[in-house]
């Protein structure tokens, strides 16, 4: 017969022994962490992740993702490879904008009407126009041979001086955002606004491969004047003289881009890539002017950065241009 003692050792022993199966068993108890305990975020985990951003393009939403790096990031309304403005609003589209905390846009009237309505009608989510810090260029309208101011030219991108000023105003509106990651985000600005410096003396070192004489095209819809502002390249009156792509050219639009055409000696048009080429086709075909496809105005495709698409168009348009001057 045990004694009291060894009893009583044993019960305790049988007791601790219960305590910790329960203990091991218990997922829930396994996986807390220790009370006071913290947990650290890896470099890699998203912690603004909880903020919905939105842009209205692919290309400011590559800037923001730039600057997010790994804290935030942006997703674009209009799909990549799509022209925005032919693009139609959709029920996916709508729930995640009203999910949105922010919304990035070009602003300038860039943007469909269906979109500035639906923000102005959602006063909760905060719109950012992008276009209001750049100076934007006053664009020409032509009326009956009379010029005539038409408002402001959006497709500032193709300066990247331009979007140089762009890029800290993103910054700024992250910091506050999400004012933990202010230096993260400034540290990462300034990093983008280097490689943004890189393109811009990139690009004037190119476009000085054209003979001087040379340097000037016409487009199939206005959208190059920043370039030709930044890089002092002459780009004619385009065929479609509006910045909105959908937009077709009337009769005496094609009989002006011909005139041009026949007047400057110019040996090249650019037609783009998203749009309908058809206008711009018969006045290559009755000039007998080069006609160019493929030049990206208004978009990215998948995976390509803004950089990219950058560099894109240049070879697009450096190549064909010496091309026709042999």
């Amino acid at each position: 017969m045990l004694s009291a003692t060894k009893s009583i050792k044993i019960q305790i022993l049988l007791l601790l022994l219960l305590l910790i199966a329960c203990k091991s068993t218990d997922p829930e108890k396994k996986l807390m962490p220790s009370e006071g305990s913290k947990l650290e975020l890896g470099p890699n985990i998203r912690q603004g992740s909880n903020l919905k951003i939105m842009s209205s393009t692919p290309i400011i939403a590559d800037w923001i993702n730039q600057i997010g790096g790994t804290r935030l990031s942006a997703n674009s309304i209009v799909p990549h490879s799509v022209n925005p403005h032919g693009y139609q609003l959709g029920a996916k589209d709508i729930a995640k904008i009203t999910e949105s905390n922010h919304v990035f846009t070009v602003g300038l009237n860039y943007e469909e009407q269906w979109l500035v309505k639906f923000l102005d009608n959602h006063p909760d989510i905060v719109q950012v126009a992008l276009g209001t810090v750049v100076s934007p260029l006053q664009r020409e309208e032509v009326h009956q041979h009379r010029n005539k101011k038409g408002g402001y030219d959006p497709h500032f991108w193709f300066d990247p001086n331009r979007v140089i000023t762009v890029i800290k105003k993103i910054a700024d509106e992250l910091s506050k955002i999400d004012p933990e990651g202010s230096d993260f985000y400034q540290s990462q600005a300034l990093q983008y606004v280097i490689e943004l410096k890189k393109l811009d003396q990139y690009m004037f070192m190119e476009l000085e491969k054209i003979p001087a004489d040379k340097r000037k095209f016409m487009t199939e819809h206005e959208s190059l004047r920043y370039l030709a502002d930044r890089y002092s390249i002459e780009i004619l009156e385009a065929v479609i003289p509006n910045v909105n792509s959908e937009v077709g050219p009337t009769p005496k639009n094609l009989v002006a881009a011909i005139e041009s055409i026949k007047q400057h000696d110019i040996q090249v048009i650019f037609l783009e890539s998203s749009t309908n080429d058809s206008s711009a086709k018969r006045v290559a075909e009755e000039t007998g002017i080069k006609a160019v496809y493929g030049l990206n105005v208004e978009t990215l495709t998948v995976d390509q950065t803004y950089i990219d698409f950058m560099k894109s168009n240049l070879r697009t348009i450096v190549s064909n241009i010496i091309e026709t001057t042999h």
